[in-house]
């Protein structure tokens, strides 16, 4: 799917959303998962209607970070996959 028009514009009728702030995160094997929500979360109401991404960062080598993105986890997995070569390394 194209979501731009051109290299800076937004395609009209596509809204694009970003994260405002890193809510909470937990230590994970190897690095950390991290939640994201698109408005800042100053009170409880503020989480409802409320988007949110969640992010892991982990270390897959010496000097090299691994990072994935999810908006909706738990979905069908789609094509393409690519296999990290990882080495023990502690974060």
């Amino acid at each position: 799917m194209k979501f731009t028009n051109g290299y800076w514009l937004l395609r009209e009728g596509v809204r694009a959303e970003y994260p405002a702030c890193i809510y909470e995160y937990v230590p994970i094997e190897g690095g950390l998962r991290m939640y994201a929500p698109f408005r800042l979360q100053e009170s409880r109401a503020a989480s409802v209607d409320c988007g949110m991404l969640t992010i892991d960062l982990r270390t897959a080598r010496e000097g090299v970070l691994e990072l994935e993105i999810w908006h909706h986890m738990g979905g069908i997995s789609r094509p393409p996959f690519f296999e990290v070569m990882r080495d023990p390394v502690t974060p």
